[in-house]
């Protein structure tokens, strides 16, 4: 069973690997020199790779730089049984959706797929021509109307509502459906056009770079602080066991009004570290505001989302002791 686990976590990494080492072997081929536009292509389909390196190099430096495992070992150090629960952190996972390295490894693939679509208009015959032109209208109508939508470019819903009447329910599903639409057609469109191998070469590492380097990225940066926790838990249940032992044989319980106190401790120190965490989300927000290097994968809104929500909890446990 372990074997398996092992494996299926193995297999992405050994396939970004195997087609990175295919590609090179294609790019030294002689017998490719005098194709120069397939060789560009195959060079280009590298390169989100190439940037997710970087991307997480840096990513895991500026964790590190800004204290990052020592605020995970100081919410281990004040609550032990919490830190379990509030120690996962997105930390730097964000800086591969940037949007401006988002929209260069966007761009970076269109240009293979355009490719692509010309290199195989020259192989196809009638019938595959004329299906994969209706296939890659239908696809760019569909996930153009879906994403001037959700960019807030055109607001299409809006539109429904007010020319056609619907509801909004019935609006909301009708994109929900382009973008399904979208994603069939995508994988269709895909079908044609793989055997222009740089295509399926930049599609795997444009994987590589959306999902599989920020999941390492964000277990790199949380495996520390979550094994630091572990252990941490588990000692203090061995000692705890010990311990309550030892009362029940002499005899001894804990009074009412120790519990309380520790109780009362123990949210106290919940809202230390939640001011905390707070104080360094404002931070990065006044940073991303002046542009700092290290803060531009910030989103101020969905941290100013997160401060709101840890502020609620402040006030929840602050009102039970009338503070």
């Amino acid at each position: 069973m372990l074997s398996w686990v092992i494996n299926v976590i193995k297999w992405p990494f050994g396939l970004v690997r195997e087609n990175v080492s295919e590609t090179l072997d294609e790019i030294r081929d002689p017998s490719l020199k005098k194709d120069r536009l397939y060789i560009m292509m195959s060079v280009i389909s590298i390169l989100p790779v190439i940037i997710a390196i970087g991307v997480f190099a840096v990513a895991v430096i500026s964790f590190i730089i800004n204290s990052g495992y020592g605020i995970q070992i100081d919410l281990v150090k004040e609550d032990f049984f919490g830190s379990l629960e509030n120690i996962w952190t997105t930390g730097t996972s964000g800086f591969f959706y940037n949007k401006w390295l988002c929209l260069a490894v966007a761009i970076l693939y269109l240009i293979i797929c355009a490719t692509a679509v010309i290199e195989v208009y020259k192989e196809l015959g009638g019938k595959l021509k004329a299906i994969l032109t209706i296939l890659l209208v239908l696809f760019n109508v569909s996930f153009g109307v879906f994403y001037i939508d959700v960019e807030g470019i055109f607001n299409v819903k809006r539109l429904f509502l007010e020319k056609f009447g619907w509801s909004e329910e019935l609006s909301m599903n009708v994109m929900t459906g382009l973008f399904i639409v979208s994603v069939i057609l995508a994988i269709f469109c895909t079908i044609l056009l793989s055997f222009y191998r740089p295509l399926i070469s930049g599609l795997i590492n444009i994987l590589c770079y959306y999902l599989l380097a920020p999941l390492c990225c964000l277990l790199l940066e949380n495996i520390f602080g979550m094994v630091i926790a572990l252990i941490a838990f588990g000692l203090i249940f061995i000692f705890g066991s010990c311990f309550a032992v030892g009362a029940g044989e002499g005899g001894a319980s804990p009074s009412t009004a120790s519990s309380s106190s520790k109780q009362r401790e123990k949210d106290m120190k919940r809202i230390r570290t939640l001011e905390e965490k707070n104080a360094g989300r404002e931070r990065a927000i006044q940073g991303y505001n002046k542009h700092e290097l290290s803060y531009f994968h910030v989103d101020p809104k969905e941290t100013e989302k997160a401060i709101e929500k840890d502020r609620q909890e402040i006030r929840r446990l602050r009102n039970i002791y009338g503070e």
